[in-house]
């Protein structure tokens, strides 16, 4: 049979256009398989990281409950990690672009054992606050927690929140501590400033030692030429005693009983990993170091912290 210039055209066109169809679906297919490969890949990689992270963190903990706590920082003794970690937030190289912080919690703002004048002062420091809104948040944060609706002059009770349709008080001691967004006078703004120098963890004194610079200097009421100077010093070495640190600042911090200078019972620590040259935080948690008979430390896991 012989077949026309049409039907020769029509059936090239045909044959073409099914060879389009095909290299489409081909390349679709491929793309498909390329993106499941790929999400194959990177849940590999981020359960390799994850088992690693762990693994690190088990030896850490331990190496962490047998070390020697100081004024400033933990003496480890244990192969393939640092001879001390810092007990101020800083951050240690441990191995294969994984680091580690440790903050003492003596040496933060307790929501729980609140040093009042001094958090007046961070506020004012880091918010921008006036002491007078500083002094009426902390009424209302006073209001919050105490058992009765007996409102202070400038606090807030039950009355205020439910009329604003917010969260009413708890009228019992703070839970976690972004839970101070819900109280008149914070908000989300104001509290992403100064997280880091807050915990809901009670604490037994003040350490100096292992304070960021904001808490020094909202603690202490110092000037920022003050709390450089004082920085420097603490550099070279922890601060003992209460002499030592008038001597150095003008400023002394026993008056009432607890422990001063020296690390309390929590330690917030992180585990970061570089990761295309960013850090990533991978884990967080609180060791208490509150030996007993029974066990030697207690891990306290919050995302909070």
């Amino acid at each position: 049979m012989r077949h026309t210039k049409s039907e020769s055209g029509s059936i090239t066109l045909l044959s073409l256009l099914f060879a389009i169809v095909v290299i489409v679906i081909g390349i679709a297919f491929n793309q498909i398989v390329r993106m499941y490969l790929d999400e194959a890949f990177t849940f590999k990689s981020s359960m390799e990281n994850d088992l690693q992270a762990r693994s690190l963190l088990e030896k850490f903990t331990y190496c962490f409950s047998k070390g020697k706590i100081t004024n400033d920082r933990v003496l480890l003794n244990c192969d393939n990690f640092p001879k001390s970690v810092k007990l101020n937030g800083e951050l240690t190289p441990l191995e294969e672009e994984f680091y580690i912080s440790i903050q003492d919690t003596n040496g933060l703002f307790s929501l729980n054992s609140l040093n009042v004048e001094g958090f007046k002062r961070l506020l004012v420091n880091e918010c921008g606050y006036d002491y007078a809104k500083a002094d009426n948040f902390i009424q209302s944060f006073l209001d919050w927690q105490d058992t009765d609706d007996f409102k202070r002059l400038n606090g807030a009770e039950r009355f205020d929140y439910s009329v604003e349709n917010k969260p009413l008080p708890r009228n019992y001691q703070i839970q976690y501590k972004g839970e101070i967004i819900f109280i008149k006078g914070m908000d989300e703004k104001c509290y992403n400033k100064i997280k880091n120098f807050i915990t809901y963890y009670p604490t037994i004194g003040y350490n100096p030692n292992t304070s960021p610079k904001e808490v020094l200097k909202a603690y202490l009421k110092l000037d920022e030429g003050e709390v450089e100077k004082l920085l420097k010093y603490l550099k070279s070495k922890p601060i003992y005693s209460d002499n030592e640190l008038f001597a150095v600042s003008g400023r002394k911090i026993v008056f009432d009983e607890g422990v001063y200078f020296y690390p309390g019972r929590y330690f917030i620590v992180k585990l970061y990993k570089k990761i295309d040259k960013r850090l990533v935080k991978l884990y967080s948690f609180v060791i208490n170091r509150n030996s007993n008979i029974n066990f030697p430390y207690e891990i306290i896991f919050t995302p909070q912290e």
